[in-house]
This record gives structure tokens, C-alpha cells and sequence, in this order.
């Protein structure tokens, strides 16, 4: 924004005062508060012949102006654009391949997880089919010492019977001749003689 200003740098439009008097005659040329340039514009870049004909040339000095913004466009460029630039680009290579990097570390770590996982669950099924095989053998002892205890006690069962039967036929043999003496005794004691 451009402000003109007169050459006190006030602003040339008369203030009201106390008393009535005549505003004093100010010079008619503006100054400008842009910051460039810092002279009166109407001295230097216009001629007064040319702005009162309404025609605006440029003065030799935009040249000179030109040609410093283009040597200043070239400085920055070399100075300041081109390594700012550069650190730019490096750091998104760096960006990209730090990002490279952890994609790959990523699909390392999945594929350690999924053969840890196919690992675990071979284990676990190797663990539940020895599991399943002393469990089978367990229960085939089980069997055969059921089966041998259960022929020890038939056996045993057998023998007892045996030796009872034996025992009852010895007992019954003793009681028949038991009683065959006592009936000739009481026979004898009865009759008063020995029974034949």
C-alpha cells in the first residue's frame, strides 16, 4: 500500500485549527513511503512534460533496477535455493529410504511370526500326538495289569474255591465218620451192645 505523504511527512490534507487562518502552500511533490526508492517519485522516474501529457516513459534507472533483481534472482539461486534444495531432496531420499527400510522390517516380521507360528503349532501338534501315544500305552498297561489282576484274582478266586471244596468234602468225609461213631456209640449205649 502506497501512502503519499507531503515533504514533511504529513499529510498534506489541511487540519481544522483554533483560528481561522489560511492553510500555508505546500509543495505539490509526493513523497512515497514504499521502500523503494526513497526519493520523490515526480523528480525522477517521470518527467513533468511527460505527465502533463499523460504519457508515463521509464527512466534509465528501472534498467539498473532490472538488472540487480536478476544478479540478486542469480545470488539467491546459487546461495541460498539450489543447497536448501538439495537438503530437501536429500532428506526425502533419506525419508524413502528409511521407509524402504521399515517395510522390509516389517515383512521380515511377519514372515519370522508366521514361521514361529507354523513352528509352534508343528510342536504343539508333535506334543499332542506323543501325548496321545503314552496316553494309548498308558491305557494298554492299564488293560493288561486289569487283565493280569483280574486273572490273578479268577485264579485266586478258583484256588480258594478249590482248597473250600476241598476243605467241605474233607469236613463232610470227617462228619459222616464223625457220625457214623457217634450213631454206633449211641447205638451201643442204647442197645448195650456193639451194633454190627
Amino acid at each position: 500500500m502506497v501512502v503519499c505523504l507531503g515533504r514533511g511527512g504529513h499529510d498534506w490534507r489541511p487540519r481544522r485549527r483554533f483560528t481561522q487562518r489560511p492553510p500555508r502552500a505546500r509543495s505539490k511533490k509526493l513523497w512515497c513511503l514504499d521502500l523503494w526508492p526513497p526519493w520523490p517519485l515526480s523528480e525522477t522516474v517521470f518527467s513533468s512534460s511527460l505527465l502533463e501529457r499523460g504519457c508515463v516513459l521509464p527512466n534509465l534507472s528501472v534498467l539498473w533496477v532490472i538488472f540487480f533483481v536478476l544478479l540478486l534472482t542469480f545470488v539467491v539461486d546459487r546461495l541460498l535455493l539450489r543447497p536448501v534444495l538439495d537438503v530437501i531432496r536429500k532428506r526425502e531420499e533419506a525419508i524413502e529410504s528409511a521407509g524402504e527400510l521399515a517395510r522390509r522390517s516389517a515383512t521380515e516380521a511377519q514372515a519370522a511370526t508366521a514361521e514361529f507360528e507354523r513352528k509352534m503349532s508343528a510342536a504343539r501338534a508333535e506334543i499332542y500326538r506323543e501325548m496321545d501315544e503314552m496316553r494309548r500305552a498308558a491305557l494298554g498297561q492299564r488293560a493288561e495289569i486289569v487283565a493280569e489282576t483280574r486273572a490273578e484274582a479268577e485264579a485266586a478266586v478258583a484256588s480258594a474255591a478249590r482248597q473250600l471244596q476241598a476243605e467241605a468234602e474233607d469236613a463232610r468225609r470227617r462228619l459222616d465218620a464223625e457220625a457214623q461213631a457217634l450213631g454206633a456209640a449211641a447205638a451201643e449205649r442204647i442197645l448195650g451192645r456193639k451194633a454190627s
